[in-house]
């Protein structure tokens, strides 16, 4: 948890528009350890993108 975590700093505080991006299966897992700390940070899966809408990868956790 602390590596994400210092790694989620670095990168909202580089892009405002950023979402962490994951698979379905563990999707709600991840965003009940980080909202604690990351509050306003959006946790989506891979199939809630939808296929018109690019995404830029900044970095793999």
């Amino acid at each position: 948890m602390d590596l994400i975590t210092l790694k989620l700093d670095d990168l909202l505080i580089a892009h405002k528009d950023l979402v962490l991006l994951t698979s379905v299966d563990v999707r709600r897992f991840i965003k009940k350890m980080i909202e604690g700390r990351f509050p306003d940070l959006e946790v989506l899966s891979f199939g809630e993108i939808a296929d018109s809408k690019s995404v830029n990868v900044i970095k793999t956790i």
